[in-house]
């Protein structure tokens, strides 16, 4: 058998918000037997994958694979970051001066 807490996670991460298997496989853009093989299986997908599972479902890699507990803090945080490199260096700066911005704005400085 493959990965049971992968398995079980995310199959339960799914449930808690209310997501089919077809409509996880939707956002994720997979099949739904590919979400299927996931929790009756096991079966892990590649790293790009992985991570958009992660970005649906609110969590980190670490979490859905067994190696920690669930901090949602931290797969934002993760979230974020994976999405800030695929940033080319302009707008890399850009989204830097942007939160910069909506730092300063809602806590008073940085």
């Amino acid at each position: 058998m493959g990965n049971e807490k992968f398995m079980a996670r995310v199959r339960e991460l799914r449930e808690s918000r209310k997501l089919s298997q077809e409509a996880l496989a939707d956002k994720v853009g997979v099949t739904k037997s590919g979400v299927a093989m996931w929790e009756t299986r096991g079966v892990v997908p590649r790293k790009e994958t992985l991570e958009k599972i992660c970005d649906v479902l609110g969590t980190t890699t670490d979490y859905l694979l067994g190696i920690g507990e669930v901090d949602v803090a931290n797969a934002k945080i993760n979230s974020i970051q994976r999405g800030l490199s695929k940033l080319g260096e302009k707008d890399l700066e850009r989204a830097e001066g942007i939160l910069r911005l909506a730092f300063t704005e809602a806590f008073g400085g940085e």
